[in-house]
């Protein structure tokens, strides 16, 4: 996995979820070419447990460092 990367965290049965995904997939080429991947995880403990808020959300991992992306 590379240092650059993006995770994001959906519930199951999600409109905004499922929103935010198909977004993440229109770049889902060109973040391939600059090396940054992404993961989708279906966890709302581990959320809750990092007190991400509501879901989705979406965070970037650079560097390994967690950038929490903020957006309506």
């Amino acid at each position: 996995m590379s240092n650059n990367f993006w995770c994001c965290l959906v519930k199951p049965v999600c409109k905004k979820c499922s929103k935010a995904l198909q977004e993440l997939e229109n770049i889902d080429d060109e973040a391939d070419q600059l090396g940054i991947g992404f993961v989708k995880i279906q966890d709302e403990d581990l959320a809750e447990e990092f007190n991400l808020g509501e879901l989705p959300r979406l965070v970037y991992y650079r560097h390994q460092i967690p950038i929490i992306y903020e957006s309506e």
